[in-house]
């Protein structure tokens, strides 16, 4: 109906969306674990750059270890991509059909993409939260074994907030980026069906799809990268907290004995 979309267009938004955003992330799950520790103050010893990343990671924990904390991504990632999506489709559609709005462009991408990610950011936060500290934990004491492992400590030391303290930093990062990504593929599809004279999406080539997706991410990332470190610093720094305070304490030391009697023979 006006401002909205049909149910064969929300099934095959989900479907599609499902479909890309699982096999995205297993193509780029390894260099988001680079990432990962990377930026973590407490590995930058360690890792110094992308390929000695890469080699160490390799070499200490085989391909296996670039594919930590994809267990979480794959359970609940593709549910959060299909709302995420579907979101900014409904939310864009709407804006689209209001006319106080619907005169900027800007303004209508640039709102859906905030509203898609604060909607699904429900579900990406959790996510994130377990994704990197099981990515970043393999050089820490206190790692963990997998994405299950991680989510069941950071609940029984953190409880369900613990999963939650990141959503307003996660957000900070990923809207901007969500919104400006939108923007400036929105506005490059519209100037492709110019370029291809057509009125649709299916009239546009799929590698021109897939060329302005690409940079736009790319340039949005560019963009909102300092916010995405400050974002995976406060999320690590959650956790170190966290397992400061679960360490056992010790016990104080014993008080000294009483200095022994040295007065001299008392007189008759």
């Amino acid at each position: 109906g006006r401002g909205g979309m049909s149910e064969e267009g929300v099934l095959v938004t989900s479907l599609a969306s499902a479909l890309s955003g699982l096999v995205g992330r297993a193509f780029c799950h390894p260099l988001d674990t680079i990432k990962a520790r990377l930026q973590a103050a407490e590995l930058q010893a360690e890792y110094t750059s992308v390929w000695q990343s890469l080699a160490k990671t390799l070499a200490e924990e085989g391909p296996r270890g670039l594919y930590r904390g994809m267990a979480a991504v794959a359970t609940a990632g593709v549910p959060a991509t299909c709302l995420y999506i579907n979101t900014y489709e409904v939310a864009k559609a709407r804006l689209e059909a209001t006319p106080w709005v619907s005169w900027s462009p800007f303004l209508t991408y640039f709102t859906s993409g905030m509203a898609a990610e604060t909607v699904a950011c429900i579900i990406f936060v959790p996510v994130d939260v377990i994704k990197e500290r099981v990515q970043v934990s393999r050089s820490s004491s206190q790692g963990y074994g997998g994405s299950l492992e991680a989510l069941r400590t950071v609940l029984r030391r953190e409880g369900l907030s613990g999963i939650y303290r990141g959503y307003g930093a996660t957000l900070l990062s990923f809207g901007p980026f969500s919104a400006l990504y939108f923007v400036l593929y929105e506005d490059l599809k519209k100037r492709g069906q110019q370029w291809y004279g057509t009125s649709s999406d299916a009239g546009l080539p799929f590698s021109y799809l897939m060329a302005i997706s690409a940079g736009s991410s790319a340039f949005s990332s560019l963009v909102t990268s300092p916010l995405d470190l400050v974002k995976l610093r406060l999320q690590v720094q959650r956790r170190l907290s966290a397992e400061e305070a679960a360490k056992p304490r010790a016990s104080p030391p014993p008080p000294p004995p009483p200095p022994p009697d040295i007065a001299g023979p008392t007189s008759a």
